[in-house]
């Protein structure tokens, strides 16, 4: 059922955005793999089951990298900055002028808006950099995990490199997920060094989920403040409004 909802929102939002569409053929990927799934569950079937989790798996190793380019594309190209620029310099010839009671309060509601486009300028760019490198760590993460049942080597070689791209995400944090992703990579290191490949899966596995939780939790406020970007039109239209 979730995937059901999943591969349907999907298709919804790729209706929708035609254009930002091209080159999504994996949304329909989900749905066949929803069909075979459900053909799994219904005849008990493990060959389309086995089927289904082939493309999941493909998808969820290739896509969320390919999304994760084109959000930064489209955010580096966001030019919040300027606006709130070019709204500086129409506030500050607005000053100068003399403005009755209605359309002060139009002007407290536009420097409102500026204020607020500056907050959240600041806010995305330094969401969509986290999210890039939390990106970069899950990808890594999936590598691994796809290969430790079969040969923990994968593991070891990695995870030098991966825990020195990683801990900056949360060196420096007093959270709770950041302090348990600073004690199963201690107990990791651990493990490895005393080759307990038991107490190595187990601290990778914690490792591996604290990781991808916090991610979502980026992805979240991401999403959230990508819908915030409405407020855009908000100090525009205050301006408008003043000018009739």
């Amino acid at each position: 059922m979730d995937l059901q909802e999943i591969s349907n929102e999907l298709q919804e939002m790729a209706n929708l955005a035609p254009r930002a569409a091209v080159g999504t053929p994996w949304i329909q990927e989900l749905a066949i793999a929803q069909e075979k799934l459900h053909s799994a569950i219904e005849h008990h079937d493990a060959k389309p089951l086995k089927e289904a989790a082939w493309c999941l798996h493909r998808v969820l190793n290739l896509q969320p990298s390919r999304i994760n380019a084109r959000l930064n594309q489209v955010a580096h190209h966001l030019p919040l900055l300027e606006l709130v620029q070019d709204l500086t310099v129409v506030r500050d010839h607005m000053i100068q002028t003399h403005l009755d009671r209605e359309r002060v309060r139009q002007f407290h509601e536009f420097e409102k808006g500026i204020d607020e486009l500056a907050r959240l300028d600041e806010k995305l760019t330094t969401c969509v950099s986290q999210h890039d490198q939390w990106q970069e760590v899950d990808v890594e993460l999936r590598l691994i995990q796809d290969n430790m049942e079969r040969d923990m080597a994968e593991l070891e070689l990695s995870w030098l490199s991966l825990q020195d791209k990683a801990a900056s995400l949360y060196s420096s944090s007093a959270e709770e997920w950041a302090r348990q992703l600073r004690a199963e990579s201690e107990g990791l290191r651990n493990a490895i060094l005393a080759q307990n490949l038991a107490q190595m899966k187990k601290h990778f596995r914690k490792y591996h989920w604290c990781a991808e939780h916090q991610f979502n939790r980026v992805d979240q406020d991401l999403k959230m403040l990508c819908e915030q970007l409405r407020i855009i039109g908000a100090p525009l239209s205050s301006v408008l409004g003043m000018l009739q």
